[in-house]
């Protein structure tokens, strides 16, 4: 999976450090307790003491709603994760900045781990895993750039293309399925949703509009709750969303990797090898500059 319309953003600070700390603990775990970083079954000795749990909580180890977000239960478990940082995270910390972008990561994970213990938490099964931040930082890219081009590899081999709103949507929904139809799965999918909402909530504010994307007084929204309801009125609100709103683009953060990638591009082909996208780019970039 990777995300970007000229560039692939490089890895910043943000996604660095939290791949190296997380698999710096993964490691450890399996010095520790090499069948329990392998096995669901079996809990090692930092599970029981980082993971998160009711009983944990209850007995005032209120260090569980962060540390856990840095324990896996087996390889699968952390690839999945780690794939989903590496690829989104480096997208979102282009656009937020690295204090930001660590801010929504664990703040998603700190809170979803707090919704599943509120939700479906156990005393004797603890959760572990980095799910919700991944989540929340999907959800906080949609939120941000919901017509953004995605392409996923599916098994690494297959491109699927898609929005990022689209691929946020898939994972929302996916989590929700699977929590209302197989509860008992093992599957902390509560933190995974609540981990979503904190992200896109977090997103949308940056944004500056509205928590579920339409400004007040927009075609859609209105039209669902506040109008008559017709046949004719569902049309018109389908057809809107097919077209994209640009007077909104200024309501997104600049990536500025992009535009030192588009800067560069001038010195060696000039203005007049840029597409247009890239002019419209460095136009709201130099919008942004002057105010």
């Amino acid at each position: 999976m990777f995300a970007g319309r000229y560039i692939r953003p490089q890895m910043g600070r943000g996604v660095k450090t939290l791949l190296i700390i997380t698999v710096g603990v993964f490691l450890f775990q399996i010095l520790l307790n090499s069948s329990a970083a392998f096995s669901s079954d079996q809990i090692g000795p930092l599970t029981h003491l980082f993971g998160l749990s009711l009983s944990g909580i209850r007995h005032g180890m209120i260090w569980q709603f962060m540390t856990y977000m840095f324990l896996h239960a087996n390889l699968m478990h952390i690839l999945a994760n780690m794939f989903g940082l590496y690829f989104m995270g480096r997208g979102l910390e282009s656009a937020l900045g690295t204090r930001r972008f660590v801010q929504v990561y664990l703040l998603s994970g700190v809170l979803g781990g707090a919704g599943w213990l509120a939700l479906s938490g156990s005393a004797n099964v603890p959760c572990i895993g980095a799910s919700a931040g991944v989540f929340g930082i999907v959800c906080a890219y949609a939120a941000m750039f919901p017509r953004q081009k995605l392409t996923l590899l599916v098994y690494f081999v297959f491109p699927v293309t898609m929005t990022a709103l689209t691929l946020a949507l898939v994972f929302v929904g996916g989590s929700f399925f699977m929590m209302m139809f197989n509860p008992h799965g093992g599957v902390a999918h509560s933190a995974h949703l609540v981990g979503a909402i904190v992200g896109w909530v977090y997103g949308r504010k940056l944004c500056g509009g509205s928590v579920w994307g339409v400004k007040p007084g927009r075609m859609g929204m209105r039209g669902i709750f506040n109008a008559k309801w017709s046949w004719s009125n569902f049309k018109a609100w389908y057809r809107r969303r097919q077209f994209d709103v640009l007077s909104n683009e200024d309501d997104y953060p600049v990536n500025w990797a992009e535009v030192d990638a588009i800067l560069d591009k001038i010195k060696y082909k000039g203005v007049s090898g840029l597409s247009r996208d890239e002019k419209a780019l460095l136009d709201r970039a130099s919008r942004t500059k002057r105010s």
